[in-house]
């Protein structure tokens, strides 16, 4: 069997997720190479089911995890995502494996910093004390050439294709929105955890909330996380970054704030199945007339999409706090939580169902669709000069 029939047979299962990319298809096969390998080592062992996802040197299979030594039993799902691992000194000239550094977070940085900063918030290596709402990390392992992170199989897709999902005539649908409403009161209960623990998210966009099988939601993705201290380092989507990242010569800036900004971002996209702006700069026609008048400029961006039924005057009173443009001026995410939009949705939400999904008709924000393609970071925009609205 040749390195293209293998791949697709590992593929095989929906949804079928396959590159034509030689080299990716080799990649691929490296990496379920090394984690067959892995039977000889103490610990559970996993089998790879399919693969779920391919973004350029990372992926995600589905992985079915047993203990050493049983054959049969309950099988527990898992996700493994495998990433290259940095430039390795050669063991035989070193003695050792350290890696050399890199000048940018390469995605082993970020894998290692996000199962830094979650063994931090949970200050324990146990599974008694894991944050209800975030994905926690199961395991994480180096093989010769990658670096594996286990977490659990989350089997209802992320809070991107759910909004993608939602028909036009749904948009404005009571369950639909109760959902939303309830499903945003657990992201910012989350999110509450996160910063009394110290750190922040950096990166909240609809693809990093994952949906369970009861219908809850989960943060995922560590990868740009970093403690509260203020921060130089541009990160995160154009979509959902705060003004102030866009604007690094003004100095260092508060991480939780711009959690905060993307919070709200989160928040109108999740209600109205559309994003306010194109990005937070002046080079943006939107943030340009909503820095001129927030309110007046919600409620014509409402009327002119015809979903004025999507967003309550609460709903748009709490958008305009947490996205203040001075991010001195942003509610905390303590005071997200006692809004009265939150306090009045985040009660008895347990028996709320998920509505059935057909595939969406049209595109989604103004100014194009919500991309899940979108890997340009606010950094990289701001070094190459090309900060515009076609992102």
């Amino acid at each position: 069997m040749n390195v293209h029939s293998e791949v697709r047979a590992a593929v095989k299962s929906s949804p079928i997720v396959y590159s034509e990319d030689p080299a990716v298809q080799k990649l691929v096969l490296h990496m379920m190479d090394e984690l067959k390998c892995r039977k000889g080592i103490a610990g559970p062992h996993y089998k790879v089911k399919k693969v779920a996802a391919i973004n350029g040197h990372r992926v995600v299979f589905k992985c079915c995890e047993r203990p050493k030594g049983l054959k049969t039993g309950k099988k527990t799902w898992v996700a493994i995502k495998g990433l290259k691992l940095d430039k390795v000194k050669d063991a035989a000239s070193s003695g050792n494996k350290s890696r050399s550094k890199v000048r940018r977070r390469s995605d082993q940085q970020s894998a290692e910093a996000e199962l830094e900063i979650l063994n931090a918030m949970l200050n324990t290596s146990g599974t008694g004390r894991q944050l209800q709402g975030v994905v926690p990390i199961l395991d994480s392992f180096y093989s010769k050439s990658f670096l594996f992170v286990v977490t659990p199989w989350i089997n209802g897709g992320d809070l991107y294709e759910h909004l993608n999902a939602v028909p036009d005539k749904e948009l404005e649908d009571k369950m639909e929105l109760e959902l939303m409403a309830r499903w945003f009161c657990e992201i910012a209960a989350s999110l509450a955890v996160v910063h009394k623990k110290g750190y922040a998210h950096r990166d909240l966009s609809p693809e990093n909330i994952l949906i369970t099988c009861d219908k809850r939601v989960k943060i995922h993705d560590f990868g740009l996380a970093c403690d509260a201290s203020r921060q130089k380092g541009s990160v995160g989507k154009v979509l959902y970054a705060a003004p102030e990242l866009f604007t690094p010569s003004k100095g260092s800036y508060d991480p939780r704030a711009a959690d905060i900004w993307s919070l709200a971002i989160l928040f109108f996209t999740m209600l109205t199945k559309h994003a306010p702006m194109g990005s937070a700069t002046t080079g943006d026609p939107h943030f340009q007339m909503y820095r001129k008048g927030p309110r007046s400029f919600i409620h014509i961006l409402l009327e002119q999409h015809k979903l004025e039924g999507t967003m309550t005057t609460e709903a748009i009173d709490l958008f305009i706090r947490m996205a203040k443009e001075n991010p001195a001026e942003r509610l905390t995410i303590q005071e997200v939580l006692q809004h009265p939009f939150v306090l009045r949705h985040g009660r008895n939400s347990d028996n709320m169902s998920c509505p059935q999904l057909v595939t969406r008709s049209r595109s989604m924000p103004c100014l194009g669709v919500i991309k899940r393609a979108c890997k340009e970071f606010v950094g990289n925009l701001i070094k190459e000069n090309k900060i515009n609205n076609n992102f």
